[in-house]
């Protein structure tokens, strides 16, 4: 089926920028920018904005899987600072 034909994604394939009130993580491959807001807690809301550099949004990429590994890697990055 065409699941099987699409990409997966890879951390290497993220960059996580934060500015201390948010953290971006932008997917490379689809320039794809995952924005999360900071929480008292330590920890990062869920996406609060999804913007598509590109048509076609995450393109081959199943956006499920660029959407949780994104949130995985805000939320890693936010427990570490």
């Amino acid at each position: 089926g065409a699941k099987e034909l699409m990409k997966q994604p890879s951390e290497a394939d993220f960059e996580v920028n934060d500015d201390g009130s948010e953290v971006v993580v932008t997917f490379k491959p689809t320039e794809s920018y995952f924005r999360f807001i900071r929480l008292a807690n330590g920890g990062v809301s869920t996406v609060s904005s999804v913007r598509h550099a590109k048509p076609g949004g995450t393109d081959q990429y199943i956006e499920s899987d660029v959407d949780s590994l994104a949130t995985r890697l805000a939320q890693r990055h936010a427990r570490r600072r």
